[in-house]
C-alpha cells in the first residue's frame, strides 16, 4: 500500500499532545521550554506543530528507550496503613508454601 504525501501538515498543539501521550502541563515544560519542540503560529491565537518534526522527535524518544537497558527494579508496592509506595521483597514460591 503506497502513501501519498501532499506536503508539509500542520498539527495544533491538542494533537501534538495526543500523539506523545501527554497533558499541557509536560508537553509545555519538557517539550517546548527545551527546544525539542518548535510551536508554529497558525493564526493569531493558535499555535500548532509540524507533522514531520514531531514524528521525528517520537522517533528519537523511541531510539533512547531502544539505547537504554532494561529496569531490573522490582515494582514498588503500596503500604495499605500509609498509602505511600515502599519497596516490597518478593517471596520466593518455597517461602509461600511453608
Amino acid at each position: 500500500m503506497s502513501q501519498t504525501r501532499r506536503g508539509k501538515r500542520l498539527l495544533r498543539k491538542k494533537e501534538a499532545r495526543a500523539r506523545l501521550g501527554v497533558g499541557k502541563t509536560k508537553f509545555q515544560k519538557d517539550y517546548v521550554k527545551t527546544g525539542r519542540i518548535h510551536l508554529v503560529p497558525i493564526s493569531e491565537r493558535i499555535e500548532g506543530v509540524v507533522e514531520e518534526e514531531l514524528d521525528a522527535l517520537i522517533e528519537e524518544i523511541i531510539a533512547e528507550r531502544n539505547a537504554t537497558k532494561p529496569s531490573s527494579r522490582i515494582p514498588a508496592a503500596r503500604d495499605s496503613a500509609t498509602g505511600r509506595f515502599v519497596e516490597a521483597p518478593r517471596k520466593s514460591t518455597k517461602e509461600i508454601r511453608t
